[in-house]
């Protein structure tokens, strides 16, 4: 029995990319996706003493689509800011403590292009708070093709899937019986998450998974994800 999850690439990922994480034998990165101006590609929603911000990497903007890999970053003076954000936010938490060196490792590096970027702050997050799982990068599978549910099925079957980790946003375009026939199961990933203590302000799911890290520390944040399964 493998279950598989597909997500793409998020900016230090929100609490339910973490929660497919979790639920998966295999998550795939889909780093293969189009870059998409309005998701969380290149952004991550933060609480601040203050305030509710999005932290955002800055891009180049071009006048066509264009795939995630080919995204360059705009300037690098958001590296600085990023951090100071993070370290004015999460200073005195267990979590920041315990991981302060690699998420300023994070910030030290150079990297003029955004999937690098996106990717890489999702993998050391899930590094951190699910050092167990398999992740697999989408441009890494040979032999898979299509679009949407197309790829999703396809991706499945390379990966020789029994059931697939679906959002509720794409489950609306996979089709049941194409998965049927196959079989593989399409699951549902529930989005209920039951509050855990934040510094400021009362409980908000929907912001990034550094949040969870930093304010529960290691083993509190895998504690609260493995409860999701």
């Amino acid at each position: 029995m493998t279950t598989v999850a597909i997500h793409q690439p998020e900016y230090w990922p929100h609490l339910s990319w973490l929660a497919k994480l979790v639920r998966a034998d295999v998550f795939v990165l889909l780093d293969t996706a189009q870059f998409d101006r309005d998701s969380l590609q290149q952004r991550t929603k933060l609480r601040t003493p203050r305030e509710m911000i999005y932290l955002t990497v800055p891009y180049k903007h071009v006048g066509h689509p264009q795939q995630l890999a080919d995204v360059e970053i705009a300037g690098d003076q958001w590296r600085r800011a990023h951090w100071l954000t993070l370290l004015h936010t999460f200073a005195h938490t267990a979590g920041f403590l315990e991981h302060r060196r690699a998420l300023e490792s994070f910030y030290a590096e150079q990297e003029p292009r955004l999937l690098p970027v996106t990717a890489g702050s999702a993998i050391l997050l899930a590094s951190r708070v699910a050092p167990e799982r398999e992740i697999t990068l989408a441009s890494m599978l040979r032999n898979v093709s299509g679009a949407k549910g197309e790829l999703v099925l396809n991706i499945c079957k390379a990966l020789n899937a029994t059931t697939y980790l679906s959002g509720m946003s794409g489950a609306r375009y996979l089709s049941s019986t194409a998965f049927a026939e196959t079989g593989i199961e399409i699951r549902l990933s529930r989005q209920n998450f039951p509050p855990y203590r934040q510094r400021w302000g009362t409980f908000e799911p929907n912001i990034s998974g550094l949040d969870l890290l930093c304010n529960l520390g290691t083993d509190g944040a895998r504690s609260y994800l493995e409860a999701l399964r």
